[in-house]
């Protein structure tokens, strides 16, 4: 029964932090900060998740929240929206998804960081054990995702900023 009451509690602060991240001002997340710092150097841009963990091969099978709750922005928008939109809309959506990595791997931490106060309440190591262990394996894995897709859409985020400035020097026919 302890196990049933500490999984209520995991699922019901799980989902009070993702609405809670979720109608937070986007300007507290428009910048790295605490829990969505900047990509440090030994992620290597975010390859390291690629290389070492594979990430490519199992990113998309993960559950997304924002197919759920329509506030959260899911992932399958991005392929499709940005390639049907103006440079000024593209920069705009990727920036808004980059604030919402931000925004993901911030409500990730801290639910991953919850995960170890379980021991407060439970008198069994075992229980406390498994609900810090499930919180890590349930949070892990949305983070490096996260981590690794950040550094890739502020790339393509400069890409854009680029492509917009070489248009506009590339002389055309009744220049030349």
């Amino acid at each position: 029964m302890t196990l049933i009451w500490n999984l209520v509690i995991w699922a019901t602060f799980g989902a009070i932090c993702a609405f809670i991240g979720a109608v937070l001002p986007e300007k507290w997340f428009d910048h790295d900060s605490l829990l969505a710092p900047p990509t440090a150097k030994w992620e290597q841009g975010g390859g390291i998740y690629s290389r070492v963990f594979r990430i490519h091969y199992w990113k998309d099978f993960m559950p997304d929240l924002g197919s759920m709750i329509s506030i959260v922005m899911p992932k399958q928008k991005l392929d499709t929206e940005v390639r049907h939109q103006e440079d000024a809309d593209e920069k705009a959506y990727l920036r808004r998804f980059v604030i919402e990595t931000r925004r993901a791997e911030a409500v990730h931490w801290i639910i991953l960081v919850s995960g170890f106060f379980y021991r407060i309440w439970n008198d069994s190591l075992l229980i406390s054990g498994i609900m810090s262990l499930l919180t890590i394996v349930t949070n892990l894995p949305f983070i490096m995702i996260q981590r690794f897709n950040r550094p890739r859409l502020i790339r393509l985020l400069k890409m854009t900023g680029r492509r917009k400035t070489k248009k506009r020097e590339e002389p055309t026919a009744v220049e030349t």
